[in-house]
């Protein structure tokens, strides 16, 4: 995973690939559990009315439906949901199909560029070594300037 995601200035997603390939996958399971299982606190995120038996379709059947692509979802796994599931079950799995799929990888890709924020330990090291007063080492710094090479 090194490289696929950025930690500066917050989470970022590098590689929409490695997104696809190994958390998207990762995230699906968990949906799944949380649909089949909904706590009080997940019942509110699934739908608690429309979460638990979702018609008797199996997990893999569902798997399946969540990481398809929606033009070349696969039909056997398409049909199968439409005909076990009710509408609202229907619509809450092509919800969570676009948040995997869609919302949350390009979410997850925006970059947040703050104005100004606090020294890290090396920038604090370095910024001693060239300023050597104590009241410019504690002031805020444009992130984005140290973006930019001097």
């Amino acid at each position: 995973a090194e490289g696929c995601l950025q930690s500066r200035p917050h989470v970022t997603l590098v590689s929409e690939t490695w997104y696809h390939l190994t958390l998207r996958p990762a995230l699906t399971s968990w949906i799944v559990l949380m649909l089949r299982n909904p706590s009080q606190a997940a019942a509110s995120l699934a739908g608690s009315g429309v979460a638990g038996d979702l018609g008797g379709v199996d997990d893999a059947t569902l798997a399946e439906y969540l990481l398809g692509e929606l033009d070349t979802r696969n039909a056997d796994a398409s049909s199968f949901i439409e005909l076990r599931c009710s509408d609202d079950q229907t619509k809450l799995l092509n919800l969570y199909h676009s948040w995997l799929n869609h919302m949350l990888p390009f979410a997850l890709s925006r970059v947040n560029r703050v104005n100004y924020g606090l020294l890290s330990t090396s920038d604090l090291q370095r910024a001693v070594q060239r300023f050597r007063d104590d009241q410019r080492r504690l002031s805020s710094i444009n992130i984005n300037d140290s973006d930019n090479t001097t």
